[in-house]
């Protein structure tokens, strides 16, 4: 069942004020800070599984790219899946990553469902490993038709899963430590255009309350992911901010 217009701002709203708390501590003091605050993150940064997902903040866990690798060549994401050590891979409901594919190639907007499940068993095959399913929008972590987050994990450690601890807010995830950067700046351009857009925080986003850009590497590839994000944060301007952190915290 869609959302209605008023039921989606009323869930947009009470989704801002909800987050309210925790995102005036990240702006204030930084999501380094924030983060040891928490206490034990460990369990954010260990896996409980390898398989392949979207970057969408309603599927969090196991690897990401938009649309479960939709968008790249087979070459590249052989080669991903094979540094990813990818085990498996999910479909998901009301794929925004999908959506924009289905525009891009001039296909019906009313079958992006369809298309999200016959195009990821189509990679698993190419890949030669299992197709895991289609996850249902029931079983997501976000209502339908919605992206309620202001946060883009830029995940250069490979490892990163936001929903092991239950402080952290909820993201868009990609599996930076796996991609080229071309093809990991065109995941962030993906994430930033929903969160910005009609179905995400929209105009909600502001200086005063920016979309975060959340690079986690270590000490040596922190200053390329920085860098490399703030090429994608240009066109926003001041309405994102990066803000990240070398991992393991110190």
């Amino acid at each position: 069942m869609s959302t209605s217009t008023d039921e989606a701002h009323n869930i947009i709203e009470a989704a801002w004020l909800d987050q309210e708390r925790v995102f005036d501590q990240i702006y204030q003091n930084g999501i380094k800070a924030y983060m040891k605050t928490i206490g034990n993150i460990e369990p954010a940064f260990h896996l409980k599984d390898r398989n392949l997902r979207c970057i969408d903040d309603g599927v969090p866990g196991g690897i990401h790219l938009p649309g479960a690798g939709i968008f790249l060549d087979k070459k590249e994401m052989i080669e991903f899946a094979k540094n990813a050590q990818i085990e498996g891979i999910y479909s998901h409901a009301d794929c925004g990553a999908c959506q924009l594919y289905a525009q891009d190639k001039h296909l019906n907007i009313n079958k992006v469902d369809e298309y999200a499940k016959e195009l990821d068993i189509e990679v698993a095959h190419d890949l030669g490993v299992v197709y895991k399913g289609h996850i249902a929008i029931q079983d997501m972590r976000r209502p339908s038709g919605l992206h309620p987050t202001r946060v883009i994990y830029y995940d250069g450690t490979g490892n990163f899963d936001y929903s092991q601890v239950a402080e952290l807010p909820s993201g868009f995830t990609i599996s930076r430590k796996y991609l080229k950067p071309k093809s990991a700046q065109e995941a962030v351009n993906v994430a930033m255009s929903i969160i910005l857009g009609e179905h995400g925080f929209g105009n909600k986003i502001t200086e005063e309350h920016p979309l975060l850009l959340v690079p986690m590497g270590d000490n040596f590839s922190l200053e390329q992911l920085n860098d490399e994000l703030a090429e994608c944060g240009a066109k926003y301007q001041s309405r994102v901010k990066i803000d990240g952190f070398a991992y393991p915290l110190v």
